[in-house]
């Protein structure tokens, strides 16, 4: 019975640290994760260092960083929470394996004893001579053969079992170890945020300076935006025009309608038009986040990546127009049966209108700018005449 218990200890010790383990290789992907994107967002502010004057993307980037900074800092702290509770529960359980393994010493010890001072007295002979008949005397025989060779077992298993001990505690040092280091860089990670904090107080104080000049730029990127949806909205009335001004749905042929289905049955689940990226302009009409009288009116998403990044379809479809407004550079729009996608400020455009193109295929660059050296994609989701948030169709994967 107490073997069995014992066994069952140390069962249940093992699956906890399984799963213990299996809890923390999910935070370490986690982890790995979110310092992707902390790097990748450290790269973009390297890439515009030493420019005269910060600017709101530099904001909203760094403002990224900093959400993505206290993200790793509670990833670490749920490690360290993690590591703390598999020690003390650790503890636990070798002490239970050591209170069963002291009875099962005692009990043992005691017939040692027991077993020395009758061996003295003749008792084991009185024991078998007492016996009735020969066959009672050969079971009392296999009986004591039988009860001395558990016995010896059980001194192998407390063996066994008090080498396991000395393992689990030398794991336990290893714990210990990490449990310091996860402090130490939970600390680092701090500081960081202290430093990029007053950064962006420093950001912001010297953009409020500016104030007239931002809410010019805001303001032109909304118009940009306006001119953009405008073309759009002439490639949907012209498809419409050759449909006897039919709904877009009702105009698809087979092919297109199977395209269709297919671009909503994977809403949330699409590839991002970058490889790597950070959303510093999020969709819709709401109070800037740092500046609260100043209201932001996007019809997609802004898109900071570092120069020469790749564009790419998020879906197959077909190119419905490709174009170039004065002051921009390169708009590229795809259809995806009644739903259209548009991408905006490309360079080295590598497809043109009616061109079929694939999931992920090769579209076009991320134009840089020359004077602020921010390379930063505009992009949209439409369903016919409708703006979509383009975040609640892309993976929450990059």
């Amino acid at each position: 019975m107490i073997k069995h218990c014992i066994a069952v200890m140390i069962l249940s010790f093992l699956i906890t640290m399984v799963k213990g383990q299996e809890k923390r290789e999910e935070i370490e992907k986690l982890k790995e994760e979110t310092l992707k994107e902390i790097n990748y967002a450290n790269e973009i502010l390297r890439e515009t260092q030493g420019r005269k004057d910060a600017s709101l993307n530099d904001l909203s980037v760094i403002s990224h960083l900093l959400e993505k900074r206290k993200e790793l800092v509670n990833e670490m702290e749920n490690e360290l929470q993690e590591i703390s509770w598999l020690i003390s529960d650790n503890y636990g359980r070798i002490e239970q394996i050591e209170a069963q393994v002291k009875k099962i010493k005692e009990n043992y010890a005691k017939i040692i004893v027991n077993a020395y001072k009758n061996r003295r007295k003749n008792y084991m002979a009185m024991y078998l001579l007492a016996a009735e008949n020969m066959n009672q005397a050969y079971k009392r025989i296999r009986y004591i053969r039988i009860y001395n060779e558990y016995q010896r077992r059980q001194a192998e298993r407390m063996a066994e079992m008090n080498n396991e001990l000395r393992s689990r505690n030398d794991t336990l040092k290893i714990m210990y170890e990490e449990k310091e280091r996860i402090i130490s860089a939970t600390n680092s990670e701090n500081m960081k945020i202290r430093e990029e904090a007053e950064q962006k107080n420093k950001i912001i104080s010297d953009l409020e300076k500016r104030e007239k000049e931002l809410l010019n730029e805001i303001r032109n990127k909304e118009t940009v935006a306006k001119r953009l949806e405008n073309e759009l909205a002439a490639i949907i009335e012209e498809e419409r025009r050759k449909a006897n001004n039919a709904i877009l749905l009702e105009t698809l042929t087979p092919e297109e309608r199977l395209i269709s289905d297919e671009f909503g049955k994977n809403k949330g689940k699409l590839p991002w038009p970058t490889e790597q990226g950070i959303v510093t302009g999020k969709y819709g009409e709401h109070a800037h986040p740092d500046y609260k009288s100043v209201t932001v009116r996007n019809g997609g998403i802004y898109i900071s990546t570092i120069p020469g990044t790749e564009v790419n379809a998020i879906f197959k479809g077909v190119v419905s127009g490709v174009f170039s407004i004065p002051g921009e550079n390169y708009t590229i729009i795809i259809r995806h049966g009644e739903y259209f996608t548009l991408y905006h400020n490309l360079i080295n455009v590598k497809v043109s209108k009616g061109q079929e193109v694939e999931t992920r295929q090769f579209i076009g660059n991320v134009y840089t700018d020359n004077k602020t050296r921010e390379s930063v994609l505009y992009f949209q989701v439409w369903k016919e005449e409708e703006r979509n948030d383009p975040e609640v169709w892309l993976s929450s994967d990059k």
